[in-house]
């Protein structure tokens, strides 16, 4: 299996970028915003958001990134305790 860089993956269509999210990339986390739905997967060396709106059941869109705000608000999510 080759692995796409996140410009590769960018310039698939969204049928095909879905079809690597939810198959071949590693499911992380899931956040909820509003009526928006939030599932984050990595893949090579970027995530990928799928967005997914609740109230119409569907996909909204797929967003990619590799580090910064986008990755905050799941980070914020994440409670690391350390006991002694």
């Amino acid at each position: 299996m080759i692995l796409l860089g996140i410009y590769e993956y960018n310039q698939l269509d969204k049928d095909t970028q879905l079809e690597i999210a939810l198959m071949e990339s590693e499911y992380i986390m899931y956040r909820l915003e509003k009526e928006y739905g939030f599932n984050l997967y990595a893949y090579n060396d970027f995530y990928i958001e799928v967005i997914y709106d609740q109230k119409k059941s569907v996909i909204e869109g797929v967003k990619t990134f590799k580090k910064g705000q986008f990755l905050d608000a799941y980070l914020e999510r994440i409670n690391i305790t350390f006991t002694a």
